[in-house]
């Protein structure tokens, strides 16, 4: 929502190194296809990203730095935290960093079951965490 998905088109290539699942084929698994895909467009964040993680899954990602963890609705299009607004009794906007995410796992989700009880009837309360890493130069 924020920005647009670099490529904006998928090809037939793109199939054998994308995420096969809903919301998702825009996700690749290879860091260096990705690279070469996209090779020559200026400007360029590339991320990796774990839905749900656990503990253990927040190792250290070689040439990327952490840079915290998102509520995005299950769609995969909306923050909790930075695009919904109306949720300010479950978390304040001083517990997000510059980057408009959570700095520890389980205050993330905390945050995700919390919006689930008090808000069960709106579309976007139904969420995944996300841990979120940037790829560094």
């Amino acid at each position: 929502m924020l920005c647009p998905t670099v490529p904006a088109q998928l090809t037939a290539s793109d199939w054998d190194h994308n995420v096969h699942a809903d919301y998702q084929t825009s996700y690749f698994r290879s860091l260096e296809y990705l690279q070469a895909r996209v090779a020559g467009e200026a400007g360029l964040s590339i991320l990796a990203v774990r839905q749900n993680p656990s503990a253990e899954e927040l190792a250290r990602l070689p040439g990327f730095g952490f840079v915290g963890f998102d509520v995005v609705d299950v769609c995969g299009d909306i923050s909790a935290l930075t695009n919904c607004g109306g949720f300010d009794e479950l978390f304040a906007k001083s517990e997000l960093s510059d980057l408009g995410l959570l700095r520890d796992l389980g205050r993330a989700y905390e945050v995700r079951r919390g919006l689930h009880t008090a808000y069960p009837h709106e579309p976007h309360a139904d969420c995944h965490v996300w841990g979120i890493w940037r790829l560094q130069d």
